[in-house]
């Protein structure tokens, strides 16, 4: 008579990001990359940085009109890689941690190439510098890109400035300059998706 053997199916999913909601900050300091060969992939969020753009090039100068508040972007740059599919949401949030930084951020569909500009954010100012903006109410000069749905792929997110690095930045009260410490935030869902089903 034969027995028949039955063995426990082991079900193995290995899925992508996580939603932000599931995890704590990932804090990674110092890991804005120095161009798009070496752009700093965000595979988890919610997803932190602190960094610095002193001393960096400028790889972007100019930016298509209507993507951002202004097309100019002639500071030192730092820049982020980040992939999505179907179902995405992201939001970022560039902070200056020093009292003189101006940054300004962006999206680009193509890293390499400044016309595929999806979104940027460079209105706020420091409070005291200037009046502010309509939706800049917190002082901080921090730049916002609400949460929006990017296309299915890989875009890079670049924290610039208007303002060349050594800028006299006189336009905003002589306080705020192109180059300088921030803090990077990025929220949402990139999301999870299954990357491999085994069953053993």
């Amino acid at each position: 008579m034969r027995s028949l053997l039955l063995l426990p199916a082991v079900l193995l999913c290995v899925a992508g990001p996580a939603r932000a909601a599931d995890r704590p900050f990932l804090l990674v300091p110092d890991a804005g990359g120095e161009g798009c060969a070496t752009a700093t992939p965000i595979t988890v969020l919610p997803f932190a940085d602190s960094d610095d753009t002193t001393g960096h090039a400028s790889d972007v100068s100019l930016l298509p009109v209507g993507c951002s508040t202004y097309q100019i972007v002639d500071g030192p740059d730092l820049v982020y890689s980040f992939t999505v599919t179907a179902g995405n949401s992201v939001a970022f949030t560039v902070t200056p941690t020093n009292a003189t930084y101006d940054p300004a951020i962006y999206v680009l569909g193509t890293c390499s190439d400044a016309t595929t500009c999806v979104v940027g954010a460079d209105a706020c100012v420091r409070s005291g510098a200037a009046s502010q903006p309509p939706g800049c109410v917190d002082g901080t000069a921090d730049e916002d890109l609400p949460a929006q749905t990017y296309a299915v792929g890989t875009h890079a997110v670049f924290v610039d400035s208007f303002y060349a690095a050594g800028a006299s930045c006189s336009g905003q009260g002589g306080v705020q300059c192109g180059a300088g410490p921030y803090t990077l935030t990025v929220t949402g869902s990139l999301p999870v998706h299954l990357e491999r089903f085994e069953v053993e």
